[in-house]
This record gives C-alpha cells, structure tokens and sequence, in this order.
C-alpha cells in the first residue's frame, strides 16, 4: 500500500440495512461508501471520507486494531452532503476495523465493519520497546507524548524526532525534524487544544537561524510560528501563549525573557548580574530547564553548571530563592542528599520540589530526589528518593513528573528509557529504545482528538497528566 493513495477496503461483515446493529429498530438505513486515504508524511494519519445522501442527527466513526477494543472519532452533525474524519491513535503496519456509525430519531445504527491498513514507519525512525506494563498500576492516560534524538557520534548532533506512543509503546504519531534543527521539547499548549514545540538551530550554539515557536495540530496543521531571538532550548508557555524562556543572544549573556504571542520581547531577569563573583565561568548562568510555576507566580531555572536551582518571582523579577551548590543556596538534609547536573526541577501538586540529578561526586549513579521546602531554616529536607540499586544513569537530560495519580514518570534521557512507578515503588510501565538515543520532555497525554484543530470534538481538551513542562539539557564539556 502506498501513502497518499486510496486505500483497499475488504468487507468484514454487512449487517441486514433493516436492522439496528446496536439495537432493536428497523428504521430502514442506507451506508454510504467509505473513502480511505494516508497522510503523505505520516504513515499512521488515515483519513475516512463519505457522502451522505440523506441526513442524521450525529455521525461517528468506530475504528481499532482488529482484534483490539474499538475506540470513537468525536461525534458531528451529519447533513447530507461530504464528510471526513481523521482517525487518530492507530499504530502502523495493522489492519484497521472502520465502522460508520448513524443516529437517527435517537438511534444509534451501525455500519457493515471494513477493513483497511496503515502504513509502515519510516526505516529511519527510532521505535521504542515494550518492556513491562501492568494496566492496573499505571495511569489511566493512554499516550506518551516526546521527543528523542539518535545518537550518531555526539549528542546533540541529532537528527531529532517526535512521537507519540501508546502504552503498548507503538508509534502512532511522529515529526521528523529537518536536518540541521532540534525540536525537543514538545508539550500540550497550555490550552489543551494543540503541540506547542520549539525549533532551534543546533540548540543556539551554532549561531544560525533564529529559534522559532511552533503550533501544531496532531494532524500536522501549522497554527502559527513566531521568531524568538536568543532561544537556546529552555522555555514554557503561560496561560496566554507568551513563552518564558531562557536567553542567550551573545557570550556571556543569561536571561530569563517573556515574548508574547505578538512577538514582543521583554528581559526580566538578568543571571549574569545576580550570580556576579560567585561564577566567573562563561557557562554560569547557562540553564537546561525553564518551568513556569503559576500557582506560584514564579519561574524555575535550573543552573547545571553551578548545580544549582533558582527561582524567580515574576513580579518583581528577582530571585526568591535558591537550592543547590553556589554560595547562598540553601543546603540539603541530609548533606548526602544534593543534587549535581540537575535537570528540569518541579514541584508536585503536594508543593514538594521534584529533581532528576546525577549522585554529586560518584560517577554512573542517577537518583529522582523529592525534596520537603523547610522555609523557617531555609533547608531542603529530602523526603524521598529512588535510583539507588538500579543500573539506569543518564549522563545527559532526565527528568521526572509527578502524575495526577500519584505515581512518578521518570526519563532517564541519554539512557533511552521511561520508567513508571507507583507512590509505593511499584513498576507501573517500562519502555526503552536502542542505544545511543537520548530522550528530551516526554509527558503522558489524556485525549488525541482536543489535539486536532479540525476535529468536531465539542470541548473536550486534552492536557498533561503531568506536573511543569517540558525542559532541554546542553552538556557540561
């Protein structure tokens, strides 16, 4: 079969046009054909397209993996006349049961089943591996939204990838980036409607094109790019589409800057000047994650070349604190329980701060650290900690997020593996690609079809099941 071309359809079984196959009516029905087309540059977007004779209320389409438990495209107004739907969420290379599904009179009738298949994946995309997965323990959310590069010699190099994957760890989205570009850090807009990600020439060090913000439907609908300048790799968005991010136009230079959804740019934060004599480096201020903290009204960023972690108030652009190794950062309890070459700091709906480090002073350990904010004596006290006895280390990236179940999803970045676990240590999930590629921001994701701008879903939106937003490392040479 070939993208882009309509494709064969088989008929699995025709149902009595007399008979309700939901029900008991004999409300007399006519199917019009079906049309099935694959999106050209991906291989998993199908797109189902009918004409209707005669009118019905609502229409839908009914559709899986054969074999599997059937999922619904969002249900629209059904008048005579052209329709289509994308289905969303099919891995590739599987036959596919298509049902168009009618209600009429408040009847639901359904449609003879037909057969199609996708397409198979690119040779050059990295597919993840199934490792564990115990739907019990897990979160309820069925995809995993990310990105990965594959390592070929250096990272940082690329080429770069997104994808989105389901709990069975099968591709059923993905964007190859041009060559010469990272995109690393994709995530839900803030609103739930769209993929919001950056794309940065080589992470800013190559000093060539300007990093632009992209919003992007799941159906590779283009919703808007604007220009930031100074972009490295470390950013989030607010409420109002404005990205706060980290700025670095010129050596030397390290800001915390806003740029709205217009392309106005504002520097609120100055690093250079407030870290002064304590780093002297040119890297000091240099920053591998920016988390907007709204509830808060603050901004995290996280300093890998000081080990240290600040942040920001976003009223009156100055540090409110700091936790980590530079002078003046509040120490950690116990003194065994710091961090070194941390990425992407949050907080946890509890309001206890969340860490991905390396163990300072040991080589090949990583640990997830869950920190209690003592504010009387300005210590961080380490509540819990997991990493120890496992043979996961990520020299570079990492991360991990709170879920709203309670359950932690970890991202062991350059050693190519997600792992989930419960509150009480249980292996909920477990995924892991080859060697050599090195993951950026994943976050789990409730509902694909708010991720559409051309789907009839009528409010549903979907949003991380996640704490904070996504973060990008640089290495320490």
């Amino acid at each position: 079969m070939r993208a882009g071309l309509p494709l064969l359809i088989a008929l699995a079984c025709s149902p009595d046009p007399t008979v309700d196959s939901e029900g008991d009516s004999t409300v007399d029905l006519s199917y019009p054909a079906l049309s099935f087309s694959v999106h050209p540059e991906l291989s998993t977007l199908v797109t189902v397209g009918w004409t209707m004779d005669q009118p019905a209320e609502r229409c839908w389409l009914r559709y899986g993996v054969t074999d599997e438990d059937p999922r619904s495209t969002p249900s629209s107004d059904c008048a005579a006349g052209a329709h289509s739907q994308v289905l969303l969420g099919l891995p590739a290379d599987e036959d596919i049961e298509v049902q168009l599904v009618l209600e009429r009179e408040g009847v639901t009738h359904g449609g003879p089943v037909l057969i199609t298949r996708t397409d198979a994946l690119p040779a050059s995309l990295l597919v993840p591996q199934l490792e564990s997965w115990d739907p019990v323990l897990s979160d309820g959310s069925p995809w995993l939204l990310g990105a990965v590069e594959a390592y070929d010699g250096a990272y940082y190099d690329g080429p770069y990838q997104q994808f989105i994957v389901d709990r069975q760890a099968r591709v059923v989205w993905y964007r190859q980036i041009e060559e010469g570009m990272s995109s690393t850090f994709p995530r839900v807009s803030r609103d739930g409607t769209h993929i919001v990600s950056e794309r940065v020439d080589r992470f800013g060090l190559a000093g060539g094109q300007p990093g632009v913000i992209q919003r992007m439907g799941v159906d590779l609908t283009v919703l808007s790019e604007i220009e930031v300048p100074g972009l490295r790799f470390a950013w989030d968005e607010s409420d109002d589409g404005s990205i706060y991010y980290f700025d670095r136009e010129a050596t030397g230079e390290g800001w915390l800057s806003r740029i709205t959804t217009g392309g106005t740019r504002e520097r609120l934060f100055d690093c250079v000047s407030w870290i002064a004599d304590r780093c002297t480096d040119t890297w000091c201020c240099e920053c591998n994650a920016v988390v907007l903290v709204p509830e808060r009204d603050s901004v995290l960023m996280s300093l890998w070349a000081t080990d240290t972690v600040l942040e920001v108030d976003l009223t009156s652009h100055t540090v409110r604190q700091s936790w980590g190794q530079l002078d003046g950062s509040w120490p950690t309890d116990p003194d065994s329980a710091g961090f070194e070459l941390q990425h992407y700091p949050v907080f946890t709906p509890a309001g206890t701060l969340l860490v991905a480090t390396q163990v300072p002073d040991t080589m090949l350990q990583h640990r997830i650290r869950e920190y209690i904010l003592d504010e009387h004596v300005q210590v961080l006290r380490e509540l819990w900690s997991w990493g120890e006895g496992e043979d996961l280390f990520s020299q570079y990236q990492g991360e991990a997020l709170r879920l709203d179940s309670g359950n932690t999803l970890m991202n062991f970045g350059s050693a190519g593996a997600i792992r989930e676990i419960t509150g009480d240590g249980q292996l909920a999930w477990s995924v892991g690609w080859s060697d050599g590629a090195m993951l950026g921001h994943t976050t789990l994701v409730g509902e694909l079809y708010a991720l559409a701008p051309g789907s009839d879903d009528s409010g549903s939106r979907a949003s991380p099941t996640s704490t904070g937003s996504g973060s990008r490392d640089t290495p320490k040479r």
